[in-house]
C-alpha cells in the first residue's frame, strides 16, 4: 500500500488485521518530509547565519550536524524543525541555535560539559542580539 500527503507535517496511521477470528490493532505517529536534501534557503544569511541543508532523517534523533562537505545539516523531519519553520522570526533562532551548538562542539572538543555549556550560553547571547 503506498499513501501520499498533500503536504509536510506529523499524521497518525492506524491500521487493523484480521485472520479469521482474530484482529490486531496498532498505530504510530509519523512524518511528512520532504524527500531529497534542499540547500537552505538563505533567509538567516542576510543576519550573518550560515548557510545550512536540509536533511530529511524522519524518526532520526539528531538535529544538526556537521558533514563532510562543511555545511551544517538540519534534519528537517525533526519536530523542533517542523514547529521552529512556522515563522521566519522562529526559524532563525532554531538555525542560530543549532549552528552555535555545532561551534561549541568543533571549537571546544575536549573541554568538560559545564564549559562548552557555558561558552554555548554565551554565544546564544550574542545572536540573540543580532536577530
Amino acid at each position: 500500500m503506498t499513501l501520499s500527503a498533500q503536504q509536510e507535517g506529523t499524521a497518525i496511521l492506524s491500521v487493523v488485521v484480521r485472520q479469521g477470528d482474530r484482529e490486531a490493532k496498532g498505530e504510530i505517529s509519523v512524518i511528512v518530509a520532504e524527500t531529497e536534501p534542499v540547500r537552505g534557503e538563505g533567509r538567516g544569511s542576510e543576519r550573518g547565519l550560515p548557510a545550512y541543508l536540509l536533511v530529511p532523517e524522519a524518526g532520526a534523533p539528531w538535529r544538526s550536524r556537521y558533514g563532510v562537505s562543511g555545511a551544517m545539516a538540519i534534519n528537517s523531519a525533526h519536530r523542533d524543525y517542523i514547529a521552529a519553520r512556522s515563522k521566519i522570526k522562529s526559524l532563525r533562532r532554531y538555525v542560530g541555535k543549532r549552528y552555535a551548538k555545532e561551534i561549541i562542539l568543533l571549537s571546544f572538543p575536549t573541554v568538560r560539559p559545564d564549559y562548552a555549556l557555558d561558552r554555548m550560553v554565551e554565544r546564544l547571547t550574542r545572536m540573540e542580539e543580532q536577530l
